[in-house]
Order: structure tokens, then C-alpha cells, then sequence
């Protein structure tokens, strides 16, 4: 069933704020305080430790032993080759550089979509590949440089755009059979083992002063804590663990979890109580939409009373303008359930329909026409009992 269009750019939108940031940080620790292969190892492992305890808390740790190669090549390309690729280029090249490079991202994922999932390219996504080669290469034949180290940096981001985009190709039939937190821990921990094979890691991870560069990363933490919550805040626990849940509920193609989850947060910080929640959520399960008018009126009216919060209360005509909205996003979201529910029904039933005639896919038709059938060839076998049935059904042979 397909994300709506709203939530999905949305996640990706504030993934790829995160990401943009990542850039300059990084770029500001390295090389002075920590090499590139030794904050990749405190980074993946950091999020090795971190991804393992939301995935046992939500009981997704389990794996088909027969996915376990494709796991270990997400590790390599995934995590290993793209993020020490990008690390080490990024020391050597600008964040500026890194940025253009990994725009070409999107076209290497096209490329290779069509070439390993053979995903036919659409018109649209051949009008952005080449808009994107074409700004790529300008933007390259602008910024290009003669220096050695920049060239070899630039060099270092391509391979990892290359890496990561191979990377988002093979994870995509994972994503399609584990949860998300499932395939990005194991992902992860595949890659830190081989994070912890490049040859500079431990090296560089013994020689490394830990005590001069702590005082970067209290620094980073102080400016950066406010991603996932406001430290001061009363409700900082809350923010926390609301800012964990949040990307995993906007991924959710049910309207009615994200208006819940809206409600038991605002609610939350409003001081309302958990009964006061629960009937709330109850009232949006069951579409009682007068509920949730005063839902909105009493959430937003006690929130405008914390000094923590500028609220504007709705006025009436708002609220009924945000009711229709959530009325008309939820009609298109379960009108999008019951087309998908119809195309499954309807691919089993041609599935089952087409079940005797599935063995005559997987025969060779050159050798069928044009070749001496061997007598222990599928071909041979599946010609031998098409001939008996002809003989065995017509009265004139039999004879």
C-alpha cells in the first residue's frame, strides 16, 4: 500500500535536513579532532547500540537466514563503503562539493533501479535524470579544481554516492518484508563489523586524544540537543520519546494513527490526563467528528494557558475547515486501502487461475523450436506429457 504523497516527502524532507546538517558538522570536528574512520566508528556504533534497543523494546530483531547475504551487502554498501567514502572525501573536499556530488544520487538510484529491480523508467524520472546530469555537470565544470587533494576528495564522494545509491536499490525487497527498525539494525551491524575492518579504524581509534576532542562534542550537544526536544522543558522526556515515534507514524498510511498520535502529544503537553487521551483517541477511531471539534478547541485553549507555548485558538470556521480537511484526507486514504485491498484479491485470483500454466514460464521456447531436446531437460519432460494428453484425448490416435 503506497505512503500518501504528503507524509512521505514530508519524512524525507526532514531526513534530508538532518543529512544537509551532518555535512557542516562533521566537516567542522574533522580532521582536528577526530579522523574520518574514527567518527564513522563512534557514529555507527553509537547507532548500532542505539537501533538495538528500539528493536528489541519493539520486539523486531527476527531475520530469514536466506536474507542474511543481502543484510551483509547493505552493511558494505550501505553503511562501510558509503559513509567512510563520504567521511574521508568530505575531510579532503568542501561540504559545498559534497552537496553537488550527492545530488546525483537520485539519478544513480534510477539507473540502477532499472537495471536490478528492472523498474521501468516513467517519463517524469527521465525528465529529472536529466535535469539532474545536466546541473551536476555544470555545477562540476564550475567548481572544478586543479588540486590534487580536492580532486582525490571528489573522487572519494562520487564512490560513495555510487555506494549509497546501490545500497538504496538492493535494501528496497527488505524494506518490502521487515519493518524498518528491523532492516536498518541489522544493516548497521553488518556495517560496523566491516567499519571496523578498514585498515585506518583502529589505528586511528587508539592514537586518538579523546580527552582534547570532548569538549567539541559537549559543545555539539549543547547547539544540537534541541533536535529531539527542549533540554529545559518539564515535558523533555515526553519530547523525546514523541520525537522517536514521530517519523514511524508519518510513514503510516492511516490518517486516524497520525491524528491520535497528534492528539496524545499536544494533549500530553496541555497536562490533560491519560483517561482524557484514551477517550480521545476512541472518539477518532470511531469518527466521532463533533469529539474532535471540542478535542481541538479544549487542547489548543490549554496550551495557549503555558507560558512554554504561543497558541492562537481556533475559531469556529477554522476548526470546521480543519475537520473537512481531515474528513477528505481520510476518504482518499481508505479509498487508496480498498483499491489496494481489490488488487490483491484479483492477483490471487489470477495467480490461482494461472497456477497449471505457471511451469510453461520457466521453459526454454528457443529450444523448444530450434534445438534436439535432451531427455532429461524440463523441456523434453513437458513436451512428452503435452503429447501424451493430445493422444489420450483424441479417439483417432488412440486407436
Amino acid at each position: 500500500m503506497k505512503i500518501p504523497f504528503y507524509k512521505a516527502h514530508l519524512a524525507l524532507f526532514f531526513v534530508n535536513v538532518l543529512y544537509g546538517a551532518g555535512h557542516i558538522i562533521a566537516k567542522g570536528v574533522m580532521p582536528e579532532f577526530l579522523t574520518p574512520s574514527v567518527f564513522i566508528l563512534l557514529r555507527v556504533s553509537g547507532a548500532v547500540l542505539f537501533f538495538w534497543m528500539l528493536a528489541i523494546l519493539f520486539k523486531k530483531t527476527k531475520i530469514q537466514k536466506k536474507d542474511i547475504p543481502l543484510f551483509i551487502l547493505c552493511g558494505i554498501f550501505g553503511v562501510a563503503v558509503n559513509q567512510l567514502f563520504f567521511f574521508h572525501g568530505l575531510n579532503l573536499s568542501s561540504s559545498f562539493n559534497s552537496g553537488i556530488i550527492m545530488s546525483m544520487n537520485p539519478i544513480m538510484v534510477g539507473i540502477l533501479s532499472y537495471f536490478i529491480l528492472k523498474e521501468k523508467p516513467t517519463s517524469i524520472k527521465i525528465l529529472g535524470v536529466l535535469l539532474g546530469a545536466c546541473g551536476a555537470i555544470l555545477l562540476t565544470l564550475k567548481g572544478g579544481t586543479s588540486s590534487g587533494d580536492s580532486v582525490l576528495g571528489d573522487t572519494f564522494l562520487i564512490i560513495n554516492a555510487m555506494s549509497y545509491a546501490l545500497y538504496l536499490v538492493i535494501a528496497k525487497p527488505l524494506m518490502s518484508r521487515y519493518a524498518p527498525i528491523t532492516v536498518i539494525t541489522w544493516v548497521f551491524t553488518f556495517g560496523l563489523f566491516f567499519v571496523c575492518l578498514f585498515p585506518s579504524t583502529i589505528p586511528d581509534f587508539i592514537q586518538t586524544d579523546f580527552e582534547r576532542s570532548i569538549d567539541l562534542e559537549v559543545d555539539a550537544v549543547a547547539m544540537y540537543h534541541s533536535a529531539l526536544g527542549n533540554i529545559d522543558s518539564e515535558n523533555f522526556e515526553d519530547e523525546v520519546d514523541f520525537s522517536m515515534r514521530e517519523v514511524g507514524v508519518i510513514l503510516d498510511s492511516d490518517p486516524k494513527k497520525y491524528r491520535a498520535f497528534e492528539l496524545e502529544k499536544y494533549a500530553t503537553y496541555a497536562g490533560f490526563s491519560d483517561d482524557y487521551i484514551q477517550q480521545g483517541i476512541e472518539a477518532i477511531n470511531n469518527d466521532d467528528w463533533d469529539r474532535q471539534k471540542d478535542l481541538y478547541k479544549e487542547v489548543a485553549k490549554k496550551l495557549s494557558k503555558n507560558p512554554e507555548w504561543t497558541v492562537d485558538i481556533p475559531s469556529n470556521a477554522e476548526i470546521n475547515v480543519m475537520i473537512e480537511e481531515d474528513k477528505a484526507i481520510q476518504a482518499a486514504a481508505q479509498a487508496s486501502m480498498e483499491v489496494e485491498k481489490i488488487k490483491s484479491a484479483w492477483n490471487a485470483k489470477i495467480n490461482e487461475q494461472a497456477k497449471e500454466y505457471q511451469p510453461l514460464a520457466g521453459l526454454n521456447v528457443t529450444a523448444i523450436k530450434y534445438a534436439a531436446l535432451q531427455s532429461n531437460t524440463s523441456e523434453a519432460k513437458m513436451l512428452s506429457e503435452e503429447v501424451d494428453k493430445i493422444l489420450s484425448s483424441d479417439n483417432e490416435f488412440a486407436n
